[in-house]
């Protein structure tokens, strides 16, 4: 495996040896920038918050709007990163019978390009969890726009294999390169993560748990804090409060969201959690949350969150438009989610409804769906498609 870090050759974990490859630039930068981190800049606005965006700031909302550095589009600091990781490529004078490479970042499909090209592996997979030219979320900045669509179709026919994480995302990609030999491998989920049981607090709060990264320009939150806000008047006449628990990228702007609207006292946000932690939280929840995005230029995004989700079998609430996205179908077919319009009217007249009959909140999960989605099944999906290509290969 060859990734980012400080350059060494590490001993091999399950046989698999990391070799991590970064040159001191890239060191010396993240240091000098470490100050755009969303952490940083959410503590600098905390220490001062009756001052107006900087400069920087509103550069650096520009270039996360944009999806530069780090985020998928061009330019990326891990452009550094490339080169050293070619240079030590051809230093190697490796040749591997299969390299998998993974977008984002896009140095990472164009390292593997180049490995095919030039003679450093006799099979190339390339995934897209998310489009690169047409990234749901970022639109990238003219005229690296350009660029990145011509690179992208290389690393396309350079590919013996692409896979990509839903059947509408596949047909894009399609779209680009119709030749493409194009697999749908799901994100799936850890089996662990499974086992949850709904409402493991104390009863006296409706908990509503969210563990992801909140994008508010595509999954609109002001109808559910306008409706915690007034589920909160409720509560003068003794009924239970209903709370939102956020952890994971982009709550703290839900949080300065939540205090427009009212609702601060509802919203609490727990920073960045680590995998367990998450886990934990989420089976101290009565519902988890999921609010469907909208706005977007195609469907075929369904985020891991979901999968994950739907392995812990606990109840999930979703808010959604109309018209059913692949995320609705999907959990759906899962059968444990509560499908509530994401509207802050239906909002408040479901929980007004759930005080008085728990039992809205109960759902029916098709075991034998999610089961087919396990990293373990979708891997071995994987590996079954690399074998039969590379026999191909062979022949």
């Amino acid at each position: 495996m060859l990734t980012a870090g400080a350059p060494s050759c590490e001993p091999p974990v399950d046989g698999i040896a990391v070799h991590r490859v970064q040159p001191g630039s890239l060191d010396f930068l993240e240091s000098k920038l470490a100050f755009l981190r969303s952490e940083n800049l959410a503590a600098a606005r905390a220490r001062a918050p009756q001052k107006k965006p900087g400069m920087l700031e509103r550069l650096n909302r520009f270039r996360i709007r944009r999806g530069l550095g780090y985020l998928g589009r061009m330019p990326d600091l891990t452009d550094l990163w490339y080169l050293s990781a070619k240079s030590w490529l051809k230093q190697s004078g490796k040749v591997w019978d299969c390299v998998i490479c993974s977008y984002a970042p896009y140095s990472s499909v164009l390292l593997g390009m180049y490995a095919r090209q030039h003679g450093h592996c006799r099979m190339l997979v390339t995934d897209f969890r998310d489009l690169w030219s047409r990234h749901h979320l970022f639109r990238g900045l003219f005229p690296f726009t350009v660029i990145e669509r011509r690179l992208e179709r290389k690393v396309l026919a350079a590919s013996d294999l692409v896979t990509t994480v839903s059947e509408e995302l596949r047909q894009e990609i399609e779209k680009l390169a119709g030749d493409a030999n194009v697999l749908v491998i799901s994100n799936g989920f850890e089996p662990a993560a499974g086992g949850g049981v709904a409402g493991d607090g104390d009863g006296s709060v409706i908990r509503l748990v969210y563990t992801g990264t909140v994008y508010p320009e595509f999954q609109d939150i002001h109808p559910l804090l306008n409706a915690l806000s007034q589920l909160e008047r409720d509560c003068d006449e003794g009924a239970r409060p209903v709370s939102l628990v956020l952890a994971g990228g982009g709550g703290d702007k839900i949080v300065d969201i939540a205090a427009q609207q009212g609702a601060t006292d509802q919203v609490a946000y727990s920073g960045n959690l680590d995998y367990a932690d998450a886990i934990a939280l989420q089976q101290c929840a009565d519902f988890l949350l999921y609010i469907d995005f909208s706005g977007l230029d195609y469907d075929g995004v369904i985020p891991t969150k979901l999968f994950e989700y739907a392995g812990g079998a606990l109840p999930v609430l979703f808010l959604h438009d109309s018209g059913k996205s692949s995320a609705a179908r999907f959990m759906e077919q899962c059968g444990t989610a509560i499908f509530v319009p994401n509207d802050a009217g239906a909002i408040v007249e479901f929980f007004r409804r759930y005080r008085r009959d728990k039992s809205l909140a109960g759902i029916e999960p098709d075991e034998a769906f999610i089961a087919q989605y396990t990293r373990q099944n979708q891997t071995r999906i994987l590996e079954q498609a690399m074998s039969r290509e590379f026999g191909m290969l062979e022949d």
